[in-house]
């Protein structure tokens, strides 16, 4: 269950983050912080993670918790970096409102790259040459995610489906 469901702001904290697997993790903006109380995804491959979106409302202190999961994730691995490319599931202000603090960060062993809010951006990440007709794809290492376009919410909305877990994003 997620904590935002019940409680009051003191006990509930700003990002709920639920571990799936190792390589996989689900976390929920607190209602305190946000009334959309969205969802964002951290996934792990050999190579590289993704994180699919980054919530809302500024100064959201998403990366200081993301930072915080992939250091854990380098320390159960026995790994020393990681990159992490950020995506989104479309541009609108409560999916994207962490990508500045994120392109800030200047940590060494964790480099990111932040994918701009265009069209051809995206395209160019996931390998798709005919938008919306093409499937893409994004190669983590070990770890393929298919991604769908599906415009209609959004011009730049799209589907990541991950083959390892059969989740649908």
């Amino acid at each position: 269950p997620w904590r935002s469901q019940s409680g009051t702001c003191m006990e509930i904290p700003e990002w709920d983050v639920h571990e799936i697997d190792r390589d996989l993790y689900i976390l929920r903006q607190s209602p305190c912080a946000s009334y959309e109380k969205p969802f964002v995804f951290l996934v792990f491959g050999d190579d590289r993670a993704l994180l699919l979106d980054t919530g809302a409302g500024k100064d959201n202190h998403l990366a200081a918790t993301v930072v915080r999961l992939m250091r854990q994730w380098l320390e159960r691995t026995g790994r020393r970096s990681i990159a992490l490319v950020v995506a989104h599931t479309h541009e609108h202000d409560d999916h994207i409102a962490g990508d500045a603090d994120l392109a800030a960060l200047r940590i060494p062993e964790l480099p990111v790259q932040v994918t701009a809010l265009d069209l051809d951006a995206t395209k160019r990440l996931f390998g798709i040459t005919r938008w919306p007709d093409d499937i893409g794809h994004i190669d983590l290492g070990g770890r393929i995610l298919d991604a769908i376009p599906a415009p209609g919410h959004s011009k730049l909305s799209i589907m990541l489906y991950d083959r390892r877990t059969a989740i649908l994003f």
